[in-house]
């Protein structure tokens, strides 16, 4: 189980909005259309600052652009955040023939508008791997849960890491993130920036070998919010960016401790991430909820966390029927107080019932198996009632019947 850290508190909704976490740009000379500005700008959402904050949410491993294409899709869909677009950003969309929105199914559209969205902006970088980087899979671990108790249950065969782990903090060039082939993937960007098409380019550097990779600028905007502080940028160390950057892929589904798919991913001890966390919670830079999840048949309560804008409150269906008889029991005065079997009616469940009643959220608020005289729940029995044998299997030999208590 998780420590709890102490003195924070969750948003209760989305911060901002990702329109302003791209940073303004200059214009491109290398604009498909001169007449278009492809300028992002903070006050309209548009599909232009939209691809750029899917570049700068991958981080320093980049994006292939068959990833970014399905992340585009997926946002324009309503798979990730939205806001209301301005006049440009429709203007935009019409000129450059954005199919996104209008054919969610037309990816060779839909790739040809995000390669020419990418080569105008000047801080995104193109790269060529060593070796092909797999395909994108979207892992919702909210699709696998217990039907019981609303959990979340970890597959046995989840999708593969494409991220492996390493620390890459460049001081000379002020870079700092994840990348496993930082040195080794090669630097191909004034080459691809003269290519007008997107199937050129994959056949000249390999489509599942090119990736897109934001400047560490537009990184820290997607991550700290637009305009971010430079003493808290700077106040960063590279393990707790990592965190971040972490944290940021991950988008709305958010990032849990415990699991394939977790910090555990890192190779940092729990003591660590505990305090590398810590820190990260204490200026705000992400927000934490409880996290229940049953692995290999065992039942584990962690800490899931997301970056403020894609905060989403996650309640399993145990804190939710949890939630509703602590005010069922709280209608119940004075002794707040009821049987078994008025309990399983109210929440409508069965055998099922066992499942909750030893669930640590159940446990961390009501008090169960709980002994009382007779009258002490119907004050207005007769004598003949509360002084009846017991009924075999029902009530105790020497008491009346067991009660639930908040």
């Amino acid at each position: 189980m998780e420590d709890d850290e102490e003195g924070e508190s969750l948003p209760v909704g989305a911060a901002s909005s990702p329109s302003s976490m791209c940073r303004p740009q200059a214009r491109s000379a290398m604009n498909p259309n001169p007449n278009l500005n492809l300028t992002p700008t903070p006050t309209a959402l548009n599909y232009v600052s939209s691809v750029l904050d899917e570049i700068a949410l991958e981080g320093l491993d980049g994006i292939t652009m068959e990833a970014l294409v399905q992340r585009v899709k997926r946002r324009a869909n309503g798979g990730g955040e939205r806001g209301e677009r301005g006049e440009r950003g429709e203007r935009g969309e019409r000129e450059l023939g954005c199919p996104c929105r209008a054919c969610p199914l037309d990816v060779e559209r839909c790739t040809q508008f995000v390669w020419r969205v990418a080569i105008a902006q000047p801080g995104v970088a193109f790269f060529q791997l060593p070796a092909d980087r797999g395909a994108l899979e979207i892992f919702d671990r909210y699709q696998h849960i217990d039907s019981d108790l609303g959990v979340v249950v970890e597959p046995d065969i989840v999708p593969e890491e494409l991220y492996p782990f390493e620390l890459v903090d460049d001081a000379e060039l002020g870079i700092r993130g994840s990348c496993k082939d930082y040195k080794a993937r090669k630097d191909v960007t004034r080459a691809a920036r003269k290519i007008p098409m997107a199937e050129a380019a994959f056949e000249q550097f390999g489509r599942m070998r090119l990736v897109l990779v934001a400047s560490q600028e537009l990184r820290n905007e997607s991550l700290l919010g637009p305009h971010p502080d430079p003493l808290l940028v700077d106040l960063l160390t590279p393990m707790e960016f990592c965190i971040l950057e972490r944290v940021g892929r991950a988008r709305g589904h958010g990032e849990v401790t415990q699991g394939k798919i977790s910090l555990q991913f890192m190779k940092e001890s729990a003591k660590s991430l505990f305090y590398l966390r810590k820190r990260l919670l204490k200026h705000g830079l992400m927000s934490k909820q409880i996290h229940y999840q049953k692995t290999r048949g065992q039942n584990f309560q962690g800490l899931l966390f997301h970056l403020p804008r894609f905060y989403v409150e996650r309640r399993s269906k145990a804190q939710t029927m949890v939630h509703s008889l602590v005010t069922f029991l709280k209608s119940r005065p004075p002794n707040f107080m009821a049987q078994y079997d008025e309990v399983k009616k109210f929440l409508g469940l069965g055998n099922s019932a066992k499942k909750l009643f030893k669930h640590a959220e159940f446990l961390k608020y009501i008090q169960g198996d709980v002994k009382v005289t007779y009258r002490t729940v119907f004050p207005n029995a007769t004598e003949r009632e509360w002084r009846s044998k017991p009924r075999p299997g029902v009530d105790s030999a020497d008491s009346p019947r067991e009660k639930m208590v908040i």
